[in-house]
Protein backbone atom coordinates (compact mmCIF):
# COMPACT_ATOMS: atom_id res chain seq x y z
CA UNK A 1 0.00 0.00 0.00
CA UNK A 2 1.58 3.28 -0.78
CA UNK A 3 2.35 6.03 1.49
CA UNK A 4 0.29 9.00 1.32
CA UNK A 5 2.61 12.13 0.89
CA UNK A 6 2.67 14.79 2.97
CA UNK A 7 3.26 18.14 1.68
CA UNK A 8 5.19 20.23 4.34
CA UNK A 9 4.91 23.37 2.63
CA UNK A 10 2.72 25.49 4.91
CA UNK A 11 1.69 27.81 1.54
CA UNK A 12 0.54 24.97 0.02
CA UNK A 13 -3.36 25.07 0.80
CA UNK A 14 -2.79 28.99 -0.56
CA UNK A 15 -1.09 28.02 -3.67
CA UNK A 16 -3.84 25.85 -4.63
CA UNK A 17 -6.32 28.59 -3.67
CA UNK A 18 -4.75 31.20 -6.21
CA UNK A 19 -4.31 28.60 -9.02
CA UNK A 20 -8.12 27.42 -8.50
CA UNK A 21 -9.18 31.04 -8.31
CA UNK A 22 -6.67 32.26 -11.02
CA UNK A 23 -5.11 34.97 -9.00
CA UNK A 24 -2.53 36.70 -11.15
CA UNK A 25 1.04 35.72 -11.19
CA UNK A 26 2.59 39.58 -9.57
CA UNK A 27 -0.79 39.51 -6.93
CA UNK A 28 -0.03 36.35 -5.77
CA UNK A 29 3.03 37.05 -5.18
CA UNK A 30 2.29 40.43 -3.16
CA UNK A 31 0.57 38.56 -1.16
CA UNK A 32 3.41 36.52 -0.21
CA UNK A 33 5.23 38.86 0.42
CA UNK A 34 2.50 40.51 2.65
CA UNK A 35 2.41 37.05 4.95
CA UNK A 36 6.58 37.50 5.02
CA UNK A 37 6.10 40.63 6.00
CA UNK A 38 3.17 39.94 8.82
CA UNK A 39 5.57 36.87 10.12
CA UNK A 40 8.67 39.76 10.61
CA UNK A 41 5.82 42.00 12.04
CA UNK A 42 4.93 39.73 14.57
CA UNK A 43 8.44 38.93 15.05
CA UNK A 44 8.81 42.65 16.18
CA UNK A 45 5.28 42.49 17.88
CA UNK A 46 6.21 39.93 20.30
CA UNK A 47 9.32 41.36 21.17
CA UNK A 48 8.46 45.21 21.34
CA UNK A 49 4.41 45.29 21.72
CA UNK A 50 2.68 46.33 24.71
CA UNK A 51 2.03 43.86 27.71
CA UNK A 52 5.21 41.44 26.23
CA UNK A 53 7.72 40.00 28.62
CA UNK A 54 10.13 42.21 27.93
CA UNK A 55 8.19 45.22 28.14
CA UNK A 56 6.61 43.91 31.53
CA UNK A 57 10.58 42.81 32.95
CA UNK A 58 11.48 46.92 31.91
CA UNK A 59 8.40 48.05 33.65
CA UNK A 60 9.29 45.51 36.61
CA UNK A 61 13.09 46.84 36.21
CA UNK A 62 11.99 50.73 36.50
CA UNK A 63 9.57 49.95 39.83
CA UNK A 64 6.76 50.84 37.74
CA UNK A 65 3.15 50.88 39.26
CA UNK A 66 0.09 49.28 37.85
CA UNK A 67 -1.01 52.64 36.39
CA UNK A 68 2.49 53.92 35.21
CA UNK A 69 2.25 50.01 34.15
CA UNK A 70 -0.73 50.99 32.26
CA UNK A 71 0.32 53.97 30.77
CA UNK A 72 3.28 52.54 29.29
CA UNK A 73 1.06 49.96 27.52
CA UNK A 74 -1.71 52.63 27.00
CA UNK A 75 0.73 54.80 24.77
CA UNK A 76 0.79 53.23 21.25
CA UNK A 77 -3.38 53.27 21.65
CA UNK A 78 -3.39 56.59 22.03
CA UNK A 79 -1.43 57.67 19.10
CA UNK A 80 -3.95 55.55 17.02
CA UNK A 81 -5.94 58.67 16.76
CA UNK A 82 -3.50 59.90 14.41
CA UNK A 83 -4.86 57.17 11.82
CA UNK A 84 -7.78 59.27 11.14
CA UNK A 85 -5.73 62.59 9.01
CA UNK A 86 -2.93 59.41 7.66
CA UNK A 87 -5.95 57.63 6.37
CA UNK A 88 -6.92 60.94 4.93
CA UNK A 89 -3.77 61.96 2.93
CA UNK A 90 -3.74 58.23 1.88
CA UNK A 91 -6.68 58.41 0.13
CA UNK A 92 -5.86 61.59 -1.60
CA UNK A 93 -1.91 60.60 -2.57
CA UNK A 94 -2.16 56.96 -2.65
CA UNK A 95 1.34 56.48 -1.81
CA UNK A 96 1.47 53.36 0.69
CA UNK A 97 4.77 51.65 -0.43
CA UNK A 98 6.27 55.77 -0.04
CA UNK A 99 4.69 56.02 3.65
CA UNK A 100 5.48 52.88 4.87
CA UNK A 101 9.03 52.81 3.64
CA UNK A 102 9.69 56.33 5.58
CA UNK A 103 7.68 56.56 8.61
CA UNK A 104 7.48 52.73 9.34
CA UNK A 105 10.49 52.17 8.68
CA UNK A 106 11.89 54.89 10.75
CA UNK A 107 8.96 54.34 13.87
CA UNK A 108 10.53 50.75 13.82
CA UNK A 109 14.12 52.09 13.93
CA UNK A 110 13.48 53.69 17.64
CA UNK A 111 13.00 50.80 19.34
CA UNK A 112 16.68 50.31 18.64
CA UNK A 113 17.12 53.51 20.77
CA UNK A 114 14.59 52.22 23.32
CA UNK A 115 16.62 49.27 24.09
CA UNK A 116 19.58 51.68 24.54
CA UNK A 117 18.00 53.96 27.10
CA UNK A 118 18.62 51.82 30.49
CA UNK A 119 21.95 50.87 28.95
CA UNK A 120 23.06 54.83 28.29
CA UNK A 121 21.44 56.65 31.58
CA UNK A 122 21.75 56.07 34.77
CA UNK A 123 19.91 52.81 36.67
CA UNK A 124 20.07 54.89 39.52
CA UNK A 125 17.30 57.12 38.49
CA UNK A 126 14.46 55.13 36.97
CA UNK A 127 11.95 58.11 36.56
CA UNK A 128 14.18 59.85 33.67
CA UNK A 129 14.65 56.28 31.81
CA UNK A 130 10.60 56.07 31.84
CA UNK A 131 10.00 59.62 30.82
CA UNK A 132 12.39 59.14 27.78
CA UNK A 133 11.52 55.72 26.97
CA UNK A 134 7.44 56.77 27.17
CA UNK A 135 8.87 60.09 25.05
CA UNK A 136 10.19 57.58 22.48
CA UNK A 137 7.35 55.25 22.14
CA UNK A 138 4.96 58.22 21.68
CA UNK A 139 6.86 59.08 18.68
CA UNK A 140 7.51 55.23 17.13
CA UNK A 141 3.65 54.93 17.56
CA UNK A 142 2.78 58.00 16.30
CA UNK A 143 4.74 57.24 13.14
CA UNK A 144 3.22 53.89 13.41
CA UNK A 145 -0.24 55.05 12.88
CA UNK A 146 0.68 55.09 9.16
CA UNK A 147 1.03 51.38 8.77
CA UNK A 148 -2.05 49.98 9.48
CA UNK A 149 -4.11 52.28 7.11
CA UNK A 150 -1.95 51.63 4.58
CA UNK A 151 -0.98 47.88 4.86
CA UNK A 152 -4.78 46.51 5.65
CA UNK A 153 -6.73 48.60 2.63
CA UNK A 154 -3.77 47.53 0.41
CA UNK A 155 -4.59 43.56 1.31
CA UNK A 156 -8.42 44.58 0.82
CA UNK A 157 -7.78 46.15 -2.96
CA UNK A 158 -5.02 43.21 -3.59
CA UNK A 159 -6.52 40.32 -2.51
CA UNK A 160 -10.43 38.67 -4.47
CA UNK A 161 -13.00 38.05 -1.85
CA UNK A 162 -12.69 34.39 -2.67
CA UNK A 163 -9.45 33.94 -1.39
CA UNK A 164 -9.41 36.28 1.64
CA UNK A 165 -10.06 33.34 3.82
CA UNK A 166 -7.13 31.51 3.00
CA UNK A 167 -4.87 33.93 3.47
CA UNK A 168 -5.70 35.20 6.60
CA UNK A 169 -6.02 31.53 7.89
CA UNK A 170 -2.27 30.65 6.27
CA UNK A 171 -1.27 34.08 7.66
CA UNK A 172 -2.22 32.85 11.22
CA UNK A 173 -0.94 29.54 11.29
CA UNK A 174 2.44 31.26 10.01
CA UNK A 175 2.32 34.05 12.53
CA UNK A 176 1.76 31.93 15.22
CA UNK A 177 4.81 29.27 14.76
CA UNK A 178 6.58 32.73 14.41
CA UNK A 179 5.36 33.57 18.19
CA UNK A 180 6.53 30.04 19.63
CA UNK A 181 10.01 30.29 18.08
CA UNK A 182 10.47 34.10 19.21
CA UNK A 183 8.63 33.70 22.73
CA UNK A 184 11.35 30.63 23.68
CA UNK A 185 14.19 32.64 22.42
CA UNK A 186 12.83 36.22 24.14
CA UNK A 187 12.19 34.68 27.47
CA UNK A 188 15.31 32.84 27.63
CA UNK A 189 17.17 35.94 27.13
CA UNK A 190 15.29 37.48 29.92
CA UNK A 191 16.25 34.97 32.39
CA UNK A 192 20.01 34.82 31.40
CA UNK A 193 21.13 38.06 30.41
CA UNK A 194 21.55 40.43 33.05
CA UNK A 195 19.72 44.16 33.07
CA UNK A 196 20.62 46.67 30.95
CA UNK A 197 22.48 44.95 28.44
CA UNK A 198 19.31 42.55 27.94
CA UNK A 199 16.82 45.50 26.58
CA UNK A 200 19.64 46.23 24.31
CA UNK A 201 19.89 43.05 23.08
CA UNK A 202 16.36 42.23 22.30
CA UNK A 203 14.85 45.45 21.82
CA UNK A 204 17.60 46.15 18.94
CA UNK A 205 16.79 42.17 17.54
CA UNK A 206 12.93 42.95 17.72
CA UNK A 207 13.71 46.22 15.93
CA UNK A 208 15.85 44.69 13.28
CA UNK A 209 12.86 42.23 12.74
CA UNK A 210 10.14 45.61 12.22
CA UNK A 211 12.37 46.91 9.70
CA UNK A 212 12.62 44.42 7.38
CA UNK A 213 8.88 44.19 7.80
CA UNK A 214 8.68 47.23 6.18
CA UNK A 215 11.13 46.35 3.24
CA UNK A 216 9.15 43.80 2.21
CA UNK A 217 6.51 45.71 1.47
CA UNK A 218 8.56 46.98 -1.52
CA UNK A 219 8.31 44.08 -3.24
CA UNK A 220 4.08 44.21 -3.13
CA UNK A 221 2.47 45.22 -6.02
CA UNK A 222 -0.14 48.69 -5.34
CA UNK A 223 -2.93 48.85 -5.98
CA UNK A 224 -6.06 50.72 -5.69
CA UNK A 225 -9.69 50.10 -6.04
CA UNK A 226 -11.07 53.75 -6.38
CA UNK A 227 -9.29 56.83 -7.67
CA UNK A 228 -7.53 59.29 -5.41
CA UNK A 229 -10.27 61.66 -3.46
CA UNK A 230 -9.75 64.35 -1.44
CA UNK A 231 -12.05 63.06 1.31
CA UNK A 232 -12.94 65.88 4.10
CA UNK A 233 -13.69 64.83 7.73
CA UNK A 234 -17.04 65.28 7.04
CA UNK A 235 -17.68 63.12 4.04
CA UNK A 236 -15.77 60.63 5.64
CA UNK A 237 -18.09 60.63 8.68
CA UNK A 238 -21.27 60.40 6.90
CA UNK A 239 -19.79 57.65 4.87
CA UNK A 240 -18.58 55.78 8.09
CA UNK A 241 -21.39 56.84 10.14
CA UNK A 242 -24.19 56.27 7.76
CA UNK A 243 -23.03 52.36 7.60
CA UNK A 244 -25.07 50.63 9.73
CA UNK A 245 -23.60 46.94 9.62
CA UNK A 246 -19.80 48.55 9.62
CA UNK A 247 -21.40 50.80 12.73
CA UNK A 248 -22.66 47.73 14.92
CA UNK A 249 -19.38 45.96 14.49
CA UNK A 250 -17.53 48.64 15.93
CA UNK A 251 -19.63 49.24 18.70
CA UNK A 252 -19.39 45.68 20.00
CA UNK A 253 -15.58 45.21 19.05
CA UNK A 254 -14.64 48.39 21.09
CA UNK A 255 -16.44 46.93 24.03
CA UNK A 256 -15.07 43.56 23.54
CA UNK A 257 -11.58 45.08 23.30
CA UNK A 258 -12.38 46.99 26.58
CA UNK A 259 -13.59 44.25 28.58
CA UNK A 260 -10.92 42.06 27.58
CA UNK A 261 -7.96 44.56 28.05
CA UNK A 262 -9.71 45.77 31.38
CA UNK A 263 -8.39 42.69 33.08
CA UNK A 264 -6.30 41.19 30.78
CA UNK A 265 -3.05 43.59 30.52
CA UNK A 266 -2.48 43.03 34.10
CA UNK A 267 -2.74 39.15 33.91
CA UNK A 268 0.99 38.38 32.99
CA UNK A 269 2.61 40.63 35.49
CA UNK A 270 0.10 39.74 38.12
CA UNK A 271 1.91 35.52 37.88
CA UNK A 272 5.37 37.07 37.48
CA UNK A 273 4.94 39.67 40.69
CA UNK A 274 3.02 38.07 42.47
CA UNK A 275 3.18 34.39 42.03
CA UNK A 276 6.76 33.55 41.29
CA UNK A 277 5.80 32.52 37.01
CA UNK A 278 9.55 32.73 35.72
CA UNK A 279 9.72 34.07 31.90
CA UNK A 280 10.31 30.91 30.29
CA UNK A 281 6.88 29.47 32.40
CA UNK A 282 4.97 32.28 30.77
CA UNK A 283 6.27 31.87 27.20
CA UNK A 284 5.42 28.28 27.65
CA UNK A 285 1.95 28.34 29.09
CA UNK A 286 1.35 31.33 27.29
CA UNK A 287 2.47 32.33 24.08
CA UNK A 288 3.50 28.89 22.92
CA UNK A 289 0.43 27.47 24.06
CA UNK A 290 -1.45 29.59 22.25
CA UNK A 291 -0.09 29.83 19.12
CA UNK A 292 -0.18 25.37 18.91
CA UNK A 293 -3.87 26.04 19.62
CA UNK A 294 -3.96 28.93 16.83
CA UNK A 295 -1.87 26.64 14.35
CA UNK A 296 -4.11 24.03 15.24
CA UNK A 297 -7.58 25.60 15.38
CA UNK A 298 -6.91 29.03 13.02
CA UNK A 299 -7.95 27.29 9.56
CA UNK A 300 -10.70 25.33 10.86
CA UNK A 301 -12.44 28.07 11.65
CA UNK A 302 -11.76 29.67 8.49
CA UNK A 303 -13.51 26.80 6.46
CA UNK A 304 -16.41 27.14 9.34
CA UNK A 305 -16.98 31.05 8.37
CA UNK A 306 -16.60 29.99 4.68
CA UNK A 307 -19.41 27.60 5.07
CA UNK A 308 -21.66 28.91 7.86
CA UNK A 309 -20.80 32.65 7.89
CA UNK A 310 -18.99 35.31 10.28
CA UNK A 311 -21.72 35.66 13.01
CA UNK A 312 -22.28 31.87 14.19
CA UNK A 313 -18.31 31.60 14.11
CA UNK A 314 -18.01 34.79 16.25
CA UNK A 315 -20.82 33.51 18.44
CA UNK A 316 -19.24 30.50 19.47
CA UNK A 317 -16.01 31.69 20.20
CA UNK A 318 -16.57 35.02 21.81
CA UNK A 319 -18.65 33.10 24.13
CA UNK A 320 -16.10 30.80 24.92
CA UNK A 321 -12.99 33.27 24.93
CA UNK A 322 -14.99 35.64 27.19
CA UNK A 323 -14.50 33.47 29.91
CA UNK A 324 -11.21 31.35 30.05
CA UNK A 325 -9.43 34.66 32.10
CA UNK A 326 -11.41 32.93 34.84
CA UNK A 327 -8.79 30.52 35.18
CA UNK A 328 -6.51 33.18 36.62
CA UNK A 329 -9.02 33.22 40.07
CA UNK A 330 -7.35 29.41 40.64
CA UNK A 331 -3.36 31.25 40.38
CA UNK A 332 -1.26 30.54 44.06
CA UNK A 333 2.79 30.72 44.34
CA UNK A 334 3.97 28.57 41.37
CA UNK A 335 0.83 27.37 39.73
CA UNK A 336 1.24 27.81 36.31
CA UNK A 337 -1.41 25.41 35.21
CA UNK A 338 -3.99 27.78 35.01
CA UNK A 339 -2.49 30.38 32.78
CA UNK A 340 -1.74 27.66 30.17
CA UNK A 341 -5.73 26.17 30.46
CA UNK A 342 -6.62 29.61 29.94
CA UNK A 343 -4.22 29.64 26.71
CA UNK A 344 -4.63 26.30 25.31
CA UNK A 345 -8.64 26.99 25.46
CA UNK A 346 -8.78 30.94 24.99
CA UNK A 347 -6.65 30.67 22.15
CA UNK A 348 -8.65 27.54 20.73
CA UNK A 349 -11.67 30.22 20.37
CA UNK A 350 -10.02 33.57 20.21
CA UNK A 351 -8.10 33.31 17.12
CA UNK A 352 -11.46 32.63 15.60
CA UNK A 353 -12.71 36.18 16.78
CA UNK A 354 -9.60 37.87 15.41
CA UNK A 355 -9.66 36.13 11.91
CA UNK A 356 -13.29 37.26 11.57
CA UNK A 357 -12.73 40.59 13.07
CA UNK A 358 -10.39 40.99 10.25
CA UNK A 359 -12.69 39.83 7.44
CA UNK A 360 -15.72 41.50 8.72
CA UNK A 361 -13.86 44.86 8.53
CA UNK A 362 -12.55 44.37 4.91
CA UNK A 363 -16.28 42.95 4.36
CA UNK A 364 -18.17 45.89 5.95
CA UNK A 365 -16.63 48.95 4.56
CA UNK A 366 -16.79 50.70 1.12
CA UNK A 367 -13.92 50.55 -1.76
CA UNK A 368 -14.28 54.33 -1.97
CA UNK A 369 -13.33 55.09 1.54
CA UNK A 370 -11.43 51.94 3.02
CA UNK A 371 -8.95 53.16 4.59
CA UNK A 372 -10.78 55.73 6.37
CA UNK A 373 -13.38 53.41 7.58
CA UNK A 374 -10.08 51.23 8.87
CA UNK A 375 -8.70 53.85 10.45
CA UNK A 376 -12.28 54.73 12.23
CA UNK A 377 -12.52 51.34 13.73
CA UNK A 378 -8.93 51.19 14.66
CA UNK A 379 -9.18 54.90 16.90
CA UNK A 380 -12.51 53.73 17.98
CA UNK A 381 -11.39 50.21 18.70
CA UNK A 382 -8.12 51.53 20.48
CA UNK A 383 -9.09 54.84 22.36
CA UNK A 384 -12.30 53.67 23.52
CA UNK A 385 -12.00 50.18 23.87
CA UNK A 386 -7.98 49.22 24.76
CA UNK A 387 -6.90 52.48 26.20
CA UNK A 388 -9.65 53.05 28.23
CA UNK A 389 -9.80 49.26 29.37
CA UNK A 390 -6.42 49.52 30.52
CA UNK A 391 -6.51 52.64 32.01
CA UNK A 392 -9.77 51.45 33.76
CA UNK A 393 -8.28 48.26 35.06
CA UNK A 394 -4.74 49.52 36.13
CA UNK A 395 -7.18 52.55 38.01
CA UNK A 396 -9.24 49.81 39.53
CA UNK A 397 -6.13 47.71 40.79
CA UNK A 398 -4.57 51.28 42.92
CA UNK A 399 -8.15 51.77 44.11
CA UNK A 400 -8.22 48.65 45.45
CA UNK A 401 -4.64 48.42 47.16
CA UNK A 402 -5.72 49.07 50.91
CA UNK A 403 -8.66 46.65 50.60
CA UNK A 404 -8.66 43.19 52.46
CA UNK A 405 -9.77 40.53 50.61
CA UNK A 406 -10.25 36.52 51.46
CA UNK A 407 -7.40 34.13 51.77
CA UNK A 408 -6.70 32.88 48.49
CA UNK A 409 -8.19 35.71 46.91
CA UNK A 410 -6.94 39.28 45.61
CA UNK A 411 -7.53 42.30 43.82
CA UNK A 412 -5.76 41.15 40.57
CA UNK A 413 -8.65 37.92 40.79
CA UNK A 414 -11.70 40.79 41.41
CA UNK A 415 -10.48 42.32 38.48
CA UNK A 416 -10.60 39.70 36.17
CA UNK A 417 -14.21 38.69 37.92
CA UNK A 418 -15.59 41.85 36.84
CA UNK A 419 -14.01 41.88 33.48
CA UNK A 420 -14.90 38.42 32.50
CA UNK A 421 -18.48 39.09 33.74
CA UNK A 422 -18.84 42.41 31.86
CA UNK A 423 -17.29 40.45 28.27
CA UNK A 424 -19.70 37.84 28.83
CA UNK A 425 -22.33 40.17 29.17
CA UNK A 426 -21.62 42.47 25.97
CA UNK A 427 -21.27 38.96 23.75
CA UNK A 428 -24.45 37.68 24.30
CA UNK A 429 -26.24 41.17 24.09
CA UNK A 430 -24.52 42.64 20.77
CA UNK A 431 -23.44 39.37 18.82
CA UNK A 432 -26.88 38.35 18.25
CA UNK A 433 -27.29 41.59 16.50
CA UNK A 434 -25.36 41.31 14.10
CA UNK A 435 -26.12 40.59 10.34
CA UNK A 436 -24.90 37.13 9.16
CA UNK A 437 -23.54 36.57 5.50
CA UNK A 438 -24.94 33.24 5.15
CA UNK A 439 -28.40 31.47 5.50
CA UNK A 440 -27.17 29.32 8.56
CA UNK A 441 -27.68 30.04 12.31
CA UNK A 442 -25.27 29.34 15.18
CA UNK A 443 -27.34 26.03 16.02
CA UNK A 444 -26.64 24.90 12.24
CA UNK A 445 -22.99 25.15 12.78
CA UNK A 446 -22.58 23.53 16.03
CA UNK A 447 -24.96 20.55 14.42
CA UNK A 448 -22.66 20.61 11.77
CA UNK A 449 -19.55 20.36 14.00
CA UNK A 450 -20.85 17.57 15.54
CA UNK A 451 -21.83 15.85 12.79
CA UNK A 452 -19.05 12.91 11.00
CA UNK A 453 -18.68 15.89 8.42
CA UNK A 454 -14.66 16.78 9.14
CA UNK A 455 -13.25 20.75 8.77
Amino acid sequence: MALKKINLNPMASLNQAFRQCQIEPDVARSLRFMIGSNIMGTFFGTVCGAGTNTMIDLANSLHAGDLAFGILNAIPQVAVLLQIPAAMLVNWTQKRKKYLLTYGLISRFLWMIIGLVPLIMPMSDAQIQMWTILFLLGISSALSSMIQVCWFPWLGDLAPMSIRSQWFSTRGALISSTSIIVGLVTAWLLDALPAPIKYAIIFGIGSLAGIIDMIFFGFCKEVYAAPPVKPSLKSMGRDIFGNKLFMQFMLFWTLWCFSANFSGAYLTRYVVSEHGITYMQVTICGTIAASLMTVLMVGRWGRLANQYGSKPVLMVSCIVASLTQLFFLLCYDGAWWPMLLHNVIGASFWCAGDLMCNQLQLSYSSDENRAGCIAMFACVTALAGTFLGIMSGGYLLEWMQNFTFPTGFDRYKMLTLIGCTIRFIIVMLFVPRLKNDREYTTRDMIKGIFSKKRY
